[in-house]
């Protein structure tokens, strides 16, 4: 995953969006099998660093039952969620815990929604800053299980969507795999409007930019933990096979595949916004789905990437349940979500129905 978003100091769209550049990942032969603790280094565009705290907290969850009965139960259990503002929004705030940094380096830059000045963006009262300590923050690293190892059955069935899938290209799930990769606002949130029923403004609603960009503080470290830990080659690396974002090819082929990133956050905000929309919970949640296997078609994430994506992300809110400053958030972002829903306009229906073939037509 190569996550976009919001940073936190209202300068205008054109300055881009966050990116995230890391170290080349282990050829697959040389992954350690316990694979790599440590903690990260973020570099701004002006050349500043600072440690990513390292979590070591397990978060338990319940053994002995498949990965998709294990994301139900997070998923029942957490309802609420973050997403991806997928900025640590003010990295000072977040390192300074960490004294011992990895080889890791995040270059980034801010963006706004785009054709929006500040005023929009910024919320009056916004914290832009994690709803989870290292004593709260569940750790993906050990309870999350390592991904398949090669000639294993599960493998083989990675291996098997992604050949399939391969041949999805120029249709319109492909598109909108392309599409479903924009991490960056108000491109994500117009990505669940169809599911809302109406389109989520991010101008209109400060309130829940101010609970994303938090909820991406809280999420990202954890997610850029669990890709260093195992560092899993994707899986066009070393082909030439079509992925749905050739332009990212270069840079992500270094990043790890395990676990997926965007399906980590998708399903996030599909749980925030099951339990700020609980009527539209059906409709939400499958597209959350169909977010994560955007990914698979894409190319860029094995079949099992995106299925510990979905725990993942419903572990991360599970715990932030427990946070008073996020069930806050949520509950201003419910009430403005509430008031914008009366005057929203729909959605587009042709693009409401490509998600719905996409949902009918899954490559799990």
């Amino acid at each position: 995953m190569n996550p976009k978003g919001f940073g936190n100091d209202g300068r205008a769209a054109d300055k881009g969006c966050e990116t995230f550049k890391r170290l080349p990942v282990l050829p697959r032969q040389d992954q350690p099998q316990g694979g790599r603790r440590g903690s990260a280094v973020l570099r701004t565009g002006n050349g500043q660093s600072a440690p990513v705290p390292v979590r070591q907290t397990l978060f338990s969850v319940v053994q002995g039952h498949g990965v998709r009965a294990r994301v139900l139960i997070l998923s029942l259990v957490s309802l609420g969620a973050p997403l991806c503002t997928f900025v640590p929004a003010q990295a000072d705030s977040l390192h300074s815990a960490q004294p011992h940094p990895s080889p890791v380096t995040r270059q980034t830059h801010t963006a706004l929604p785009h054709g929006h000045g500040a005023a929009h963006s910024q919320p009056q009262a916004s914290r832009s800053s994690p709803y989870l300590t290292p004593d709260t923050q569940p750790d993906p690293t050990q309870y999350l299980p390592p991904p398949p190892q090669p000639g294993s059955l599960r493998h083989q069935t990675d291996e098997k969507a992604f050949a399939v899938t391969r041949g999805w290209k120029n249709d319109a799930r492909w598109a909108l795999a392309a599409s479903d990769a924009k991490l960056q606002l108000p491109d994500l949130l117009n990505s669940f409007s169809c599911a809302a029923g109406f389109v989520i403004d991010a101008a209109r609603t400060p309130h829940l930019i101010a609970l994303l960009r938090n909820m991406g503080n809280t999420e990202v470290p954890d997610m850029w933990k669990g890709k260093d830990y195992w560092r899993r080659t994707r899986p066009f690396v070393g082909t030439d096979n079509a992925i749905c974002t050739e332009e990212e090819r270069a840079d992500i082929a270094k990043t790890g595949a395990y676990p997926s990133g965007h399906t980590m956050l998708g399903w996030s905000l599909a749980l925030v916004l099951t339990e700020l929309l609980p009527d539209r919970s059906t409709a939400i949640l499958q597209r959350g789905r169909v977010f994560g296997e955007s990914r698979i078609v894409c190319g860029v994430h094995w079949e099992s990437d995106v299925q510990e994506g979905y725990l993942a992300g419903a572990a991360e809110v599970a715990a932030m349940h427990g946070s008073a400053a996020f069930r806050a958030d949520m509950d201003a972002a419910r009430a403005e979500l509430a008031a914008l829903r009366a005057t929203a306009p729909k959605p587009d229906t042709k693009q409401c129905e490509i998600e719905h073939e996409a949902a009918i037509h899954s490559p799990l």
